[in-house]
């Protein structure tokens, strides 16, 4: 399978070595393969053909993290940065390096500027959570902890802070009870890791990894409107790992784009059913089946997604927006959209509230939450036409 990836991989690079994408997909196969050497090679050639090709400075940051070269990670982190402002992923390393140096202030910095942004960023609380432990901020990190815990009840970093945190605090019995429901998912995972090792075989690994490669690689033969190998590649991808999600979302986008729009949400259908518990492939569906109108399959999907992260509001306002503009159980979404707003005060969640007040005809609580938008995104155009239309009373 790893000769069977190459060989897709060095296709795209002698058919587009110009494109910066292309060695994206080769330093990714290189990086996977633990050949760090010539994965940074790659992400190299990828600035020389674009500087602003921002992901290739996040992973040369990576792989020079991985060597513990963290002061030149940081710079790599930082140029990434430059390119893609705000990006939650870069941001995300670029903290943990930061603490790996004993920057904790600025990486408390970066963490809250990230938080802001995506305000359910499990990994920003996480660190967030060890950076206050550390400073003896037991009630700050506890905090964290906490809400770590509830969007991931199944996460054992977050049950192991909460220990610490409440013992800091003088928690005992709290600190206990987090103690025994840690070493429970430690011995759940020390199990799966046991019959893992008695397999002995690195096939489902290799899968994976190689799955992922021609899925980043079909993407690439999509830029350049090759949508035949591009197809080719994803259906071997679905065939190779059926658990890896992202293969079946940009096989449906094939499909859609290309009027099979059956195939398309066969592809979805056996996305969701081969990934349970992804909530990117459930929302996905949710969304492509209400563009079909088959609204009542629509609200399944996304409740479901809902089910699955319950703590996130991608769900709760994708739900909104379904009954929105089904024009449908407008009470219900106004309370989703309200969740998601409370879950992620974001300025697009604050504009579909808005929407969904207008349209149940509550105007004061439309303009309330449409000028909130606007405050927290004031370059939105569509945000501050819709402002200026509910503020007349136009509103439609």
């Amino acid at each position: 399978m790893a000769h069977e990836a190459a060989e897709v991989v060095e296709g795209l690079i002698e058919r587009r070595p110009e494109q910066a994408d292309s060695w994206d997909v080769r330093g990714s196969f290189y990086y996977e393969f633990h050949n760090l050497d010539e994965a940074v090679k790659c992400w190299k050639r990828c600035l020389e053909l674009d500087p602003g090709f921002a992901e290739a400075y996040y992973r040369i940051g990576v792989a020079a993290r991985d060597r513990g070269r963290f002061k030149e990670a940081v710079d790599w982190f930082r140029k990434a940065l430059e390119h893609a402002p705000g990006e939650p992923q870069v941001m995300v390393h670029l903290a943990q390096t930061l603490m790996d140096l004993g920057a904790m202030e600025e990486a408390t910095g970066v963490l809250e500027e990230n938080l802001a942004a995506y305000p359910r960023s499990l990994p920003s609380f996480l660190l967030l959570g060890e950076i206050y432990v550390q400073s003896k901020q037991f009630d700050k990190a506890k905090k964290n902890f906490e809400t770590a815990r509830q969007m991931w009840p199944d996460d054992s970093t977050a049950y192991y802070g909460l220990v610490r945190a409440c013992a800091g605090l003088g928690e005992t019995a709290e600190s206990e009870r987090y103690r025994k429901k840690f070493e429970e998912l430690k011995v759940r995972v020390e199990k799966a890791h046991r019959e893992f090792l008695k397999s002995r075989s690195d096939a489902p690994r290799v899968e994976k990894i190689v799955s992922e490669v021609y899925t980043a690689a079909s993407k690439a033969y999509l830029a350049q409107a090759d949508t035949e190998t591009a197809e080719k590649l994803l259906l071997r991808a679905v065939e190779l790992c059926p658990s890896q999600p992202e293969c079946y979302q940009v096989l449906a986008w094939l499909y859609e784009r290309q009027g099979r729009l059956e195939e398309a949400q066969d592809a979805l259908l056996r996305g969701s059913r081969a990934n349970p518990a992804d909530l990117g492939v459930h929302l996905r569906l949710g969304v492509f089946l209400a563009e079909q109108g088959e609204f009542d399959a629509a609200e399944k999907a996304l409740q479901e997604a809902i089910q699955l992260m319950p703590y996130q509001g991608g769900g709760y306002a994708a739900l909104a927006r379904l009954h929105l503009t089904s024009d449908r159980k407008l009470p219900e979404a106004k309370e989703l959209a309200a969740r998601a707003v409370e879950l992620e005060p974001l300025a697009k969640n604050y504009f579909l509230l808005g929407l969904v007040c207008q349209k149940a005809g509550d105007r004061a609580a439309a303009r309330a939450a449409i000028e909130k938008a606007v405050a927290l995104d004031p370059e939105n155009l569509e945000y501050r036409r819709a402002c200026e239309l509910v503020r007349r009373g136009k509103a439609e």
